[in-house]
């Protein structure tokens, strides 16, 4: 049978190059760190009132979905900030949206 190989030739350059931009900006990120973590908590906790992030979040999540990428990733927004009920109905109306719009 055929065997999957991997052939850089066969990568388009601006992945790779997307890629390694976005390990470099977190490395910064990382190593700098421009705002604190105090200062963000407090911050995302803030507008995470307003009923217009929730409905944000899920629409991203839908939209990353249903353009096949990793929309569950939200989880890592949504469940520090949320309570656990809301959080499971923002993630799981994400889900469901994202798997109807990739449908």
């Amino acid at each position: 049978m055929g065997r999957i190989t991997f052939r850089w030739n066969n990568y388009p350059a601006y992945r790779v190059i997307a890629i390694a931009v976005l390990v470099f900006v977190v490395a910064l990120f990382l190593v700098w760190e421009p705002v604190s973590a105090e200062s963000l908590i407090e911050w995302v906790s803030a507008i995470s009132a307003n009923p217009a992030v929730a409905v944000g979040l899920v629409v991203l999540q839908a939209l990353l979905l249903a353009l096949a990428l990793p929309g569950t990733l939200m989880l890592w927004v949504v469940a520090p900030v949320y309570t656990p009920p809301m959080a499971v109905l923002i993630l799981t109306t994400g889900s469901v949206l994202g798997a109807l719009g990739a449908y």
